[in-house]
């Protein structure tokens, strides 16, 4: 008894501690966690997040069954409070700017992927193309992603079931080298330099330092769109042709005008035909409709059924081709560059028949 007695005199203070650090241990409910997530998010994709911004995305976000994340302020300051005081996160107010800045974006969150239905169809759906059209490096670490949020929300697993179902057909991309497209990949979403090995249209090779702002899948091909450092400018390259690619300790500050400027209109740095008018078929009308030359173009139906479709502007290596692939559909009528542009390459395609 006595024995026992002692021991149980030892165990008093290990557990009066042990109670003690229960206590102090911080549980947050799943809607506290999908608000510390969601603030999180914002703050690794912008330098000042402040108050208004995360009440208004908080009044935008689907938490669960419909229900939003809608609070007040209050709860919005105790969240950030949350986020220093118990996860150690690196926080910082800007008295000036009136915003909130993560000090370190590569600090992570230690919690569990808690998403609603939405965004986990979402998740899904981006890695099912994601092992379609990138190579298998960088897919199998998006499909390593993902089941680990399937591993913490069980109700995403019917939906990763179904994913065998959702098929995509298309034309395969160029050959890439899986190693080049991960170091390229890796510079792009780190912000660091890259030295390449480039060759051009006629294979001719040459070397440039550059900095890989924005990532762009366009027409079956993968481009890198930088800043050129040899060139002094804005440069795309074709990353199959990247034929050597090292990645730099130096690292680079994101360009919004170059990022901005990847766009449907503006992506390839081709010379631009103007105003120009081309007289479809029903069937022509319907591929316009699903393979957009401009964002900007409009379609007119004609008394004899037929439409005419005006673009604002376009370069010919993309108009010829998206012409002569519809086969008698598509008809150019203006200008006039255009119109001979693509008779020529009718007859030279006739010419080796």
């Amino acid at each position: 008894m006595v024995y026992i007695y002692k021991c149980l005199q030892l165990a008093s203070p290990i557990k009066e501690k042990f109670m003690e650090t229960a206590q102090k241990t911080f549980v947050a409910s799943r809607k506290q966690l999908h608000r510390l997530a969601r603030i999180v998010a914002m703050l690794k994709q912008s330098d000042n997040i402040t108050l208004d911004k995360i009440l208004e995305c908080f009044r935008a976000t689907e938490y669960e069954n419909g229900a939003l994340l809608t609070c007040g302020a209050k709860t919005v300051y105790r969240d950030l409070k949350i986020l220093r005081d118990e996860y150690n996160c690196p926080l910082e107010y800007n008295a000036k700017r009136l915003g909130y800045t993560l000090m370190d974006k590569r600090w992570d969150f230690p919690a569990p992927a808690l998403l609603n239905d939405s965004e986990l169809l979402a998740v899904v759906i981006g890695a099912k193309f994601s092992q379609d059209i990138l190579p298998p490096s960088i897919a199998k670490r998006v499909t390593n992603a993902v089941d680990e949020i399937i591993r913490s929300n069980s109700s995403a697993t019917i939906m990763a079931e179904r994913m065998d179902s959702l098929r995509i057909l298309s034309a395969a991309s160029p050959s890439i080298s899986d190693k080049q497209f991960q170091t390229i990949f890796d510079a792009w979403s780190q912000c660091r330099r890259l030295f390449i090995t480039y060759a051009d249209n006629y294979g001719y090779e040459s070397e440039r330092e550059i900095e890989p702002q924005a990532l762009v899948y366009f027409d079956m091909q993968w481009y890198i769109v930088s800043y050129c450092h040899l060139k002094k400018a804005q440069r795309t390259f074709i990353i199959s042709r990247i034929r050597k690619a090292h990645m730099l300790e130096s690292t680079f500050t994101p360009s919004s005008k170059i990022i901005e400027g990847a766009t449907l209109d503006g992506f390839l740095n081709f010379t631009k035909i103007h105003n120009i008018k081309i007289k479809l078929t029903a069937t022509g009308a319907q591929f316009a409709q699903t393979h957009l030359l401009h964002s900007r173009q409009k379609m007119e139906m004609q008394d004899d059924g037929t439409y005419i479709l005006a673009v604002p502007a376009v370069a010919e290596q993309g108009l010829v081709p998206w012409i002569l692939r519809q086969r008698g559909e598509a008809v150019p009528l203006s200008p006039m560059e255009v119109v001979q542009a693509v008779k020529e390459a009718a007859l030279k395609l006739a010419s080796l028949c």
